[in-house]
């Protein structure tokens, strides 16, 4: 059988509350050319009951134990037969229309080996939504790298040559393991992402911690990844500085962690569930 051409790449950790949204997206979109990864790693909810009521030929469903994303995502690239690899998240929508938007941006334009788009962020803490539109070109892409991410992962679309000619996700990066492997992806072809709209990302209590040291670690490994760009992307050493920049992160995680923490230990109120990995 013909390779297809596109490897859609999903691992899940007890995501059952919206993983039925996130499955359906996919198998929605009006490019159908592609097979449909999905790594189970080691869920206790029903994740497993819930991916056993599939059917989908595209699908390939694989169940191990709990190793955490950035690993469970290079097993997930070991298995992959496309030419190009989107990612998703299982608390995402996709919407119909991305994929085949972003396998004809890819197919006419060879040089760019990473590619993200427009986002819808959904706050179900704040109960809100906003229309996200990062950079769209390769210079401003890499100079936004020096201090944020500037491409949403559950977003991005690869060339499978290029992610495994880097090494794929670096498995020291517990977290913003995609922020990391950008700057690497950056540093051998160009980089972009679509102006529209393609993708609808939640964030809601599983995407954060209450636990101020995870909240430290992730700070910690940020500024590490936006230092690997400068160097990487050879930015000048006062370039430095902007690292900085960074540091405003740690007090918009700590105000989520806070926040988080006084809803559900000290004012409890019915929050929803969603499972996810960040």
């Amino acid at each position: 059988m013909q390779p297809p051409a596109l490897s859609v790449l999903m691992s899940v950790y007890n995501g059952a509350a919206y993983l039925q949204q996130a499955v359906d997206s996919i198998l929605a979109q009006t490019f159908t050319d592609f097979e449909f990864i999905i790594i189970n790693d080691g869920s206790t909810d029903e994740t497993a009951v819930l991916l056993s009521q599939f059917t989908d030929p595209r699908l390939r469903i694989s169940h191990q134990e709990n190793i955490g994303l950035t690993r469970s995502l290079n097993r997930g690239i070991a298995l992959a037969t496309g030419r190009y690899i989107a990612r998703m998240d299982a608390d995402d929508v996709a919407w119909p229309g991305r994929f085949a938007a972003q396998v004809a941006y890819l197919d006419a334009h060879p040089e760019v080996v990473l590619l993200g788009t427009a986002y819808r962020h959904v706050d179900t803490l704040r109960n809100r939504s906003i229309d996200v539109f990062p950079p769209t070109t390769n210079a401003d892409i890499r100079r936004a790298m020096l201090m944020e991410n500037p491409i949403c992962h559950s977003s991005a679309m690869m060339r499978r040559a290029a992610l495994t000619a880097v090494g794929g996700y670096n498995e020291a990066f517990y977290y913003v393991q995609d922020y990391e492997l950008w700057s690497r992806l950056a540093a051998s072809g160009q980089v972009a992402n679509l102006a529209e709209v393609l993708q609808t990302r939640h964030h809601h209590p599983q995407n954060l911690s209450n636990n101020f040291k995870t909240e430290l670690k992730r700070l910690a490994l940020h500024l590490r990844a936006s230092r690997a760009a400068m160097i990487r992307l050879g930015y000048p050493i006062y370039y430095q500085i902007l690292l900085l920049n960074g540091c405003k992160l740690l007090a918009v995680r700590l105000y989520s962690a806070v926040r988080l923490y006084v809803a559900t230990h000290i004012f409890p109120r019915q929050l929803s569930s969603p499972g996810g990995q960040d």
